[in-house]
């Protein structure tokens, strides 16, 4: 069975389809979109995401579309694989949630005074 490979990263992507093959230095490129060059180095080094803002400053630069970086950056955060999360089946639908706890099975909660005591006895 074939596994999956994880997803490219939006800074791998920069570092090598665009600044390796153009020869510019990440301290270049920020001088050029005019931020820190500590948020390109971030990105580069997968420590932080890519952003709104980020994504048209570099789809700017590069001649890309920001949602080139930004589909780029959700395939990292929303990985379709293998994850420990909740099946779909286990997540309430939003209609669910709108419910009073006891109609979707839950037990209500007695409510109870500042002190802790009961309001009512049943």
């Amino acid at each position: 069975m074939a596994t999956r490979r994880m997803p490219t990263t939006p800074g791998e992507i920069l570092r090598e389809e665009f600044l390796r093959p153009l020869h510019m230095t990440q301290r270049e490129l920020a001088r050029h979109i005019g931020c820190d060059v500590k948020v390109v180095n971030r990105i580069v080094n997968g420590r932080t995401s890519v952003t709104a803002e980020m994504a048209l400053k570099l789809g700017a630069a590069f001649g890309t579309t920001p949602d080139f970086w930004l589909n780029a950056q959700r395939a990292v955060d929303l990985p379709s694989r293998g994850l420990p999360a909740a099946h779909s089946s286990e997540i309430a639908s939003p209609s669910e949630l709108s419910r009073p706890p006891y109609w979707r099975g839950e037990p209500e909660a007695p409510m109870v005074s500042g002190s802790g005591a009961p309001l009512c006895s049943t």
